[in-house]
């Protein structure tokens, strides 16, 4: 039996992903794959738990294993970026074909353990009810969204933006725990699907009615400065980047009850301090719910803390923003 399945063309790159798994996940058992088209004839997928998988190979698009594997089996895969520009375009569009997350090979060896983790413990047996909590003002203007999240969070957060898309008309704010490389690509992405612009934040950026997309690597907070609002870049002051917390604070200390806040598929307790922030100055907070949450971590804590105003699945918050925003 294989739990884990490493598909990739490099032979050191499969080995030290194996290292690095093998050192810290020693329970599980690990198959090398070198070749695209051997993962379908030399593998038994149906007890691979995990796919780590490279997004290129000489014979054959990652991104066409990713589909077929996803179309056929009951699989997690992790894309491998392998550092080259195009690679990373093609690493970002997986979130689309149903890839779990991204890993980069200059990621250090907890953050890309921890995903891998994240993959096993996804839930599987979700029925798919959403879970209201309490009831949102629907009558009180908002004058800012903020869509945050970490692992798993990118193709829900694309999905909500594409059937919205121009219906919100302020600004929107997306953070998501991703790489300088793949948050700029991200933008890119969503700025080829989305007919409301599109803009990644980079060093002082001017709030508008656009979509803005959080840099990676660097926390983004915002200022106010002679009546205008700015989304600015500052250093990290902790290794999840960007901060939600700060984010969220920032955010509400210029918006108060203006805020709407939606927190979606994540690990750790990134969001959950900035959520307290949000209600405590009179905004809202919507957590994706358990059922479609690859990774219910941050939903789930801030949920504990009775600071969640909706506990919603992704369909039912794209219907709920309809309400508020049409």
């Amino acid at each position: 039996m294989t739990d884990i399945l490493i598909a990739h063309p490099n032979f050191m790159v499969r080995n030290e992903l194996m290292d690095i798994i093998n050192k810290e996940m020693d329970d599980k058992t690990v198959k090398l794959v070198g070749n695209g088209s051997e993962i379908f004839s030399h593998v038994n997928l149906e007890n691979v738990k995990v796919v780590v998988l490279s997004v290129f190979f000489d014979e054959i698009s990652g991104l066409d294993i990713l589909y077929l594997l996803k179309e056929k089996y009951d699989v997690e895969v992790i894309m491998v970026y392998d550092g080259y520009h195009h690679g990373r375009e093609e690493a970002v569009r997986s979130f689309s074909y149903g890839a779990f997350d991204l890993i980069g090979l200059d990621m250090d060896d907890e953050k890309l353990v921890n995903i891998i983790k994240a993959a096993f413990s996804k839930r599987k047996d979700s029925d798919g009810v959403s879970n209201q909590g309490n009831d949102i003002d629907m009558k009180k203007e908002k004058d800012i969204v903020l869509l945050a999240g970490s692992t798993g969070s990118s193709s829900d957060i694309e999905s909500v933006l594409k059937n919205l898309d121009e219906k919100m008309n302020i600004p929107v704010v997306v953070c998501i725990h991703m790489s300088p490389g793949f948050s700029s690509l991200f933008a890119d992405r969503l700025n080829t699907l989305l007919e409301k612009e599109v803009k990644y934040v980079i060093g002082e950026t001017k709030l508008d009615n656009s979509i803005f997309i959080c840099s990676g690597d660097r926390d983004n907070i915002f200022e106010e400065k002679e009546d205008e609002v700015y989304i600015v870049e500052k250093k990290s002051e902790k290794k999840d980047s960007p901060s939600i917390d700060r984010l969220f604070r920032t955010c509400s200390e210029i918006f108060g009850e203006k805020v709407l806040s939606i927190v979606f598929s994540g690990m750790g307790k990134d969001g959950v301090i900035g959520a307290r922030f949000v209600k405590s100055r009179g905004g809202n907070v919507i957590v994706e719910d358990e059922s479609t949450s690859l990774i219910f971590g941050i939903g789930q804590y801030i949920i504990e803390q009775d600071d969640a105003d909706y506990i919603i699945d992704v369909e039912s918050i794209i219907e709920l923003l309809r309400e508020i925003f049409e």
